[in-house]
């Protein structure tokens, strides 16, 4: 009698892992559609990141350039200003 019992847990065990196996095997091929479309998006996503990094750099490039235009221009309308100050010292100017 024990030898039956036995052999009907095995048996059960055995139905039990198929059943399972199965089981998974449906929930896997269930997921593979959900899995592809969840790496597609992060493709896209990786992809407009890099777009949207490459233009912000751009456009921060531009505008450092235009800073750099204004400080240029600054620059030399304070160096022409000393140097008329300067040449009115030097001519004995109203300054001097």
């Amino acid at each position: 009698m024990n030898n039956d019992a036995i052999k009907r847990a095995l048996e059960q065990a055995r139905d039990m892992q198929r059943t399972i196996t199965e089981v998974l095997s449906e929930k896997q091929e269930a997921m593979k559609p959900l899995i592809e479309r969840s790496l597609k998006t992060a493709q896209e996503l990786q992809a407009e990141a890099a777009r949207r990094a490459q233009e912000s750099g751009l456009l921060t490039n531009e505008q450092t350039q235009h800073a750099l235009g204004h400080l240029e221009r600054a620059l030399r309308s304070g160096a022409d200003a000393v140097r008329a100050f300067a040449e009115r010292n030097k001519a004995g100017g109203p300054d001097s």
